[in-house]
């Protein structure tokens, strides 16, 4: 019997065993970390490595640790501390600490690296690291060394040595991936609702809930998980034994078994469709024409249908994309954001879907990843989709059609799983009649229509439009909540707004930094003359180039969450680089969230 995928619980919901792959499930936000499941190493992660022997270990973590096996004085000392982050295909060693005899009661590190905040202290012969709040510890004089995989800002794996073996930390960092472990004094015997992550724990709460209940169904990440429960005598003790099924065993058996699909298929609404309410999409106002947005995205939203959507700048596409994703079934997944308007014609295909080693001069080496395969299991937003060029627009049905792609350079057909979301504010109609839009095309994105109206066309909503972001805009700014003055709000709406919401934000923001008091006046109102009077200033060519640049960081940042490394590993630029980029365009943390 296959015991990796088994969880065992008392009457009382205590754990008594758990598999390796039920891991998977473990709560990670627990001060003292209880495990993990299996996992790679990816740049950026930690390593932070205790030893009290280096000479004697000298040859065997000079072969793991090979940034620093030119230079073995490093590590001449007798005990050190050592931080090191994961460079590419090396160690990069980030602090060393050179250990005396040190009395008890003695703090060995405390700093700050990235967002990571790592400290390791001597606590009454107890050697104790603590990351970002998660803590663990072991005896100091009983263990040779010690050592702590970081991934993810978490504790991801953990362990410490008495005999001075240090073959499974050269067996991880070679190749690369941790095994699974647990605490099992922090795990055995302790409530399921503490050990379990909040999704799994509900999902296995609903069959004490439901006696007749065998089967449940749960989402984590993009892979789907069948959940099979059973109630049996074990030594005289009744017990629960659940078995978590993955989407690997899943799938065959639903090939194998069409009664099992369908059952599948049966109980989606339970286990994928979000049970949100849509009091989150920023459509203010009580005219029919927001009533039947919003009556749209609700509709559509839960569904896998393409969606295109169409406005002026500035009326909340980008934020709406975002918040279809969310109300989706894939809102585990992830959510690619991609401005086209943004991307070099000649970069524009290997962008969206990728490349092969050597397809063209300066290709990286090992290919790359394009946004179609980063979206895969969520959804792909395609900003400003009318300035893909028209020979690409072909590609692109292609891949819609057919849910497949290739590499560029490549001969592996790739399956694409995205659900597209595409947005404009040009008018695709008008462009295909003047052939710079394929028609074909069209149809194909232009499924599920939502136009987004131009806030001039909502002034009777402008007033609640204003005191709800009026709030956010203050928090933003670290003030005190204002109040608009009713000659403010005069002002405001004699007004045409040609930039939407986009200019609204922005012009309460001025009114507010330029309020001196609690009220915020018509004076502090700052305007444009007017759409028809306004002239754009000259731009010099490395404007344009620094503008380019700037809106390539902040995408990248985006797609990986704020995530500096893996942006500049995505531009293919230093990490150094990037962190002097963000200072020089004066990037703001707001920017990268929107």
């Amino acid at each position: 019997m296959n015991t990796e995928n088994i969880l065992v619980l008392d009457e009382d919901e205590r754990v008594l065993f758990i598999g390796q792959r039920v891991l998977s499930f473990i709560n990670t936000k627990q001060k003292m970390p209880l495990g993990s499941a299996e996992g790679k190493i990816e740049m950026g992660d930690l390593l932070i490595y205790f030893t009290k022997d280096s000479e004697k270990k000298c040859d065997e973590i000079s072969t793991i640790l090979s940034s620093i096996s030119c230079s073995k004085s490093i590590l001449q000392a007798e005990r050190f501390i050592m931080v090191s982050c994961l460079e590419e295909e090396d160690l990069l060693p980030l602090v060393k600490i050179d250990l005396e005899e040190n009395p008890n009661n003695i703090i060995f590190l405390d700093t700050i690296y990235e967002s990571n905040e790592i400290m390791v202290k001597k606590l009454n012969n107890t050697l104790t690291v603590t990351l970002n709040g998660q803590s663990v510890s072991c005896p100091y004089d009983q263990s040779d060394s010690m050592y702590i995989i970081a991934k993810d800002n978490t504790i991801r794996f953990f362990s410490h040595t008495t005999n001075g073996d240090e073959s499974l930390l050269q067996e991880i960092l070679s190749k690369r991936k941790f095994p699974a472990w647990f605490n099992k004094k922090a795990v055995l015997e302790q409530k399921a609702k503490y050990v379990l992550n909040e999704d799994a724990y509900k999902a296995i709460k609903q069959f004490k809930d439901d006696n007749q209940k065998t089967e449940s169904y749960l989402y984590l990440g993009t892979k789907p998980y069948k959940i099979t429960h059973d109630r049996i005598s074990l030594s005289n003790r009744a017990v629960h034994v659940f078995s978590f099924l993955d989407d690997e065993a899943l799938m065959k058996e639903m090939s194998e078994d069409s009664i099992a699909y369908k059952q599948i298929n049966a109980s989606t609404s339970q286990w994928i469709t979000p049970q949100q309410q849509f009091n989150s999409f920023r459509l203010w106002g009580d005219e029919d024409k927001i009533k039947q947005v919003i009556r749209l995205l609700q509709k559509s939203s839960v569904t896998n249908t393409t969606i295109l959507l169409t406005g002026e700048s500035g009326t909340g596409k980008t934020f709406l994309a975002g918040e279809i994703h969310k109300a989706s079934r894939r809102n585990n997944g992830p959510f690619v954001h991609v401005n086209c308007a943004a991307i070099p014609y000649n970069l524009m295909e290997s962008e969206l879907f990728g490349y092969e080693e050597g397809a063209f001069t300066g290709a990286r080496k090992g290919g790359k990843k394009g946004y179609f395969e980063m979206a895969f299991g969520g959804t792909l937003f395609l900003d400003e989709i009318a300035e893909i060029p028209l020979q690409l627009q072909g590609k692109l049905l292609e891949v819609i059609q057919s849910k497949t792609f290739y590499h560029v350079g490549g001969t592996r057909q790739i399956i694409s799983d995205v659900r597209l979301v595409a947005a404009t504010n040009k008018n695709l109609k008008e462009m295909v009649r003047e052939k710079r839009f394929r028609e074909d095309l069209y149809y194909r994105i232009n499924v599920f229509p939502i136009n987004i109206p131009p806030l001039r066309e909502r002034k009777e909503s402008l007033y609640s439009i204003i005191m709800d972001l009026l709030p956010d805009v203050c928090n933003r700014l670290g003030i005190e909540p204002l109040i608009l003055s009713s000659q403010a709000y005069k002002k405001i709406s004699q007004y045409q707004w040609p930039g939407n919401i986009r200019e609204l934000e922005n012009i309460l923001e001025k009114a507010a930094i330029l309020s001196d008091g609690k009220i915020i006046l018509a004076d502090d109102i700052l305007l444009s003359e007017g759409l028809t009077t306004f002239l754009a200033e000259p731009v010099t060519l490395q404007e344009v180039r620094d503008n380019a640049e700037r809106e390539a960081i902040i995408n990248a940042l985006r797609l990986f969450q704020g995530d500096k490394i893996k942006a500049a590993k995505y531009l293919d630029i230093g990490r150094t680089n990037i962190f002097e980029k963000i200072k020089k365009f004066h990037i703001k943390i707001d920017e990268v969230e929107q």
